[in-house]
């Protein structure tokens, strides 16, 4: 009883004093913020798990933990949109008649001109929300910007994406 005792303090100190480091392990990888305080949560119930805990190297295991979490979750996530699009992919070009072949390449090939005609920080953004899937809290946290400025900035870039589109097809 004693030992469990022991093991849940050195446990608590470890979290009171390493949870901010833990927590901006996973803050550089960009993460939204409620990602990067759960994968911090799950880094302490895995020392809880762990049998055998020394006060000299207790701190090392948690970074250890915490970074290896941090890749797991992001190699899970590449993977996932990786899919995604591959998916999307095989459906838009290959499950086609030739004639929607066609109309889809040619849309595509017209919203790259509009992207490439497109301001550099409105065209990340659009990129950022159409090809990486990402939310607009997630891009304001990459792009270190506020999520009112991502939201309008995206307002536009959709609109100058379908304006040029409808002006082009025309």
């Amino acid at each position: 009883m004693n030992q469990m005792t022991n093991r849940v303090i050195l446990i608590d100190q470890t979290y009171r004093k390493m949870w901010g480091s833990v927590l901006a392990i996973f803050r550089q990888a960009c993460l939204c913020e409620a990602d990067c305080e759960d994968l911090a949560q799950n880094v302490f119930l895995r020392l809880m798990s762990l049998d055998l805990l020394v006060p000299e190297t207790i701190e090392g295991m948690t970074a250890t933990i915490a970074y290896h979490f941090r890749t797991d979750y992001l190699r899970r996530r590449a993977a996932i949109r990786r899919h995604f699009t591959e998916t999307l992919t095989a459906d838009a070009f290959d499950n086609r008649g030739s004639d929607e072949h066609v109309l889809i390449k040619e849309l595509y090939a017209l919203e790259q001109t509009a992207l490439d005609r497109m301001a550099p920080a409105n065209r990340q953004i659009y990129l950022l929300s159409h090809y990486a899937d990402k939310t607009n809290e997630e891009i304001a946290q990459t792009l270190s910007m506020s999520y009112r400025a991502v939201e309008s900035r995206l307002y536009r870039s959709r609109q100058e994406v379908r304006e040029y589109v409808k002006r082009m097809a025309m």
